[in-house]
């Protein structure tokens, strides 16, 4: 940096100032340990030195098991007990499978890398409701009206009533026409 302050037309000061800068970090940066021969040891783990160590790394170490602790999910879909059934697999349900489907296509066709959704029930919610949070933020909440398999899903009993099959409206309108 100093050879580039020396440069006509480029600014002295900036070069300078960034020159006494990198050699104050360099200062400060920790000496390599050396053996009684004089050899440097080169450790792999830094938690892994001797217990030369101060209390600023104990500190340092009981913090990050804090975090550890109080990590929180990054996406997180909470469902009431009534939902268990679109969740568990072994009741057939197929909201896992239609959620990791969504997060690859997501992946491959927009580039987009959808975090891990940790999904749990949760008995304070009332029974249809769930809530989506984002870091254990509220972001969405709601509430399903009725539950049942869709019309269209493959091995699904339709539902009787008017309604049952998906086409019928469209046969209605034609007879009226």
């Amino acid at each position: 940096m100093v050879a580039l302050a020396c440069i006509p037309g480029l600014p002295k000061v900036s070069f300078l100032a960034i020159a006494g800068v990198v050699l104050l970090l360099a200062a400060r940066l920790p000496k390599p340990l050396k053996d009684k021969d004089g050899r440097v040891i080169e450790v792999a783990d830094p938690g892994a030195l001797p217990a030369a160590t101060g209390e600023k790394d104990k500190k340092a170490a009981k913090s990050d098991s804090i975090e550890d602790l109080l990590k929180l999910d990054e996406l997180s879909l909470e469902v009431g007990y009534a939902l268990v059934g679109l969740v568990d697999v072994q009741q057939g349900g197929q909201l896992l499978a239609r959620v990791k489907a969504l997060r690859s296509s997501l992946a491959v066709q927009l580039g987009f890398i959808v975090p891990p959704i940790h999904i749990t029930d949760n008995v304070r919610l009332k029974p249809r409701e769930y809530v989506i949070s984002l870091r254990g933020v509220e972001i969405a909440a709601g509430k399903c009206s009725k539950i049942r398999s869709s019309p269209l899903a493959p091995n699904s009993t339709r539902p009787a009533g008017r309604n049952a099959d998906p086409r019928a409206r469209v046969r209605r309108r034609r007879a009226l026409d």
